[in-house]
């Protein structure tokens, strides 16, 4: 089971590395473009002090439940996919990536 596990991990990884990876935005509307071509590295703020959120880790050092406010097209979920991409390049953490987005175009036969 484990064996079968493991494949079906790396399997999941791989497959979420080509979604999350390459992305339409307002900007390219016609084709997905590959994230880094346009992301910026972007700050977060707590408690009026900014720090980076360029890496994963740096996010994690402030704790595991952050919220992140921003109006619509602010770079939210672009921030989640590149931080999602680097916990896999650079950590050992198992990222779990869910689109509440998505929550309710899921199949209704399957509830």
């Amino acid at each position: 089971m484990l064996i079968r596990s493991g494949k079906a991990y790396k399997k999941y990884l791989r497959e979420s590395i080509k979604k999350y990876s390459r992305v339409k935005t307002i900007l390219y509307r016609d084709a997905p473009v590959y994230l880094y071509e346009f992301y910026l590295d972007t700050n977060m703020s707590i408690n009026s002090r900014t720090y980076s959120a360029s890496h994963v880790n740096n996010v994690l050092t402030h704790g595991y439940f952050i919220n992140f406010i921003g109006s619509a097209g602010s770079g939210k979920s672009t921030l989640f996919k590149h931080l999602f991409l680097d916990t896999i390049k650079n950590t050992s953490h198992i990222p779990i990536m869910v689109e509440l987005r998505e929550i309710n175009n899921r199949d209704q036969s399957l509830g």
